[in-house]
């Protein structure tokens, strides 16, 4: 019988909406006892992204280490690439941190509206 994986099982597949486009997301690795989770994004005619997370121990919580590696689909990703600003890289990290803290503490994802 064929099930959907967990979004964070490997071979999930899952489509998020944004701009500049739709991202199709594939989680490639993950690996529950080292705390990592490797996702693969593409923004079709854009990007061609590797998300890499690992977790580590600090004190009662814990550390993401997050890394991002884009690649160029055209000249769209140029435009796209050149926003990534160590500003705009630090806002969505903190809202990115938001809403997976409210999600863990939750079980449920934060709206929209409330993620900024």
């Amino acid at each position: 019988m064929a099930r959907t994986p967990s979004p964070a099982e490997r071979d999930c597949v899952f489509i998020t909406p944004g701009k500049p486009g739709k991202g199709i997301w594939h989680v490639t690795r993950h690996e529950r006892a080292r705390w990592f989770v490797e996702m693969l994004k593409i923004l079709p005619g854009v990007t061609a992204c590797r998300l890499e997370i690992q977790l580590s121990e600090d004190g009662t919580g814990c550390f993401a280490h997050v890394t991002y590696s884009h690649a160029s689909m055209g000249s769209a990703s140029d435009e796209f690439v050149a926003t990534f600003t160590p500003d705009y890289y630090q806002r969505s990290m903190q809202t990115w941190e938001k809403a997976l803290n409210h999600y863990l503490t939750t079980g449920e994802l934060l709206p929209d509206d409330h993620a900024a």
